[in-house]
């Protein structure tokens, strides 16, 4: 991600920001309308924990982060936090996963 950074000092108009915005609708918002299957929940649970610990929240931060991939990081937790609780799913098994992730990151963000 730091190297995505620097790119920006030499035109790359490409920002963590926008690399970690697409990233999380990679890996979230073909399952906003239906039920989320095992792979994709783990997909997305996986997600989220890498997320935290970029952003520097988890009990394994992760070392080597730049402050703008932090910020991003933080920004993306944000921002799925919000979809999450504005879409709690559309079956048991999916209401429970996005329970999940709620609980997830709340507690990063407390």
């Amino acid at each position: 991600m730091k190297r995505l950074t620097d790119s920006e000092l030499y035109g790359n108009q490409y920002s963590v920001v926008a690399m970690t915005a697409d990233l999380t609708d990679a890996v979230f918002a073909a399952d906003w309308t239906s039920s989320v299957n095992g792979f994709r929940q783990n997909l997305q649970l996986d997600y989220i924990d890498r997320l935290i610990d970029i952003a520097g929240l988890g009990e394994k931060a992760a070392p080597g982060y730049d402050r703008p991939s932090q910020s991003a990081a933080l920004a993306q937790i944000q921002r799925i936090r919000q979809l999450v609780r504005s879409n709690p799913g559309v079956d048991a098994e999916t209401k429970a996963h996005r329970a999940h992730l709620a609980l997830k990151l709340e507690k990063a963000l407390d």
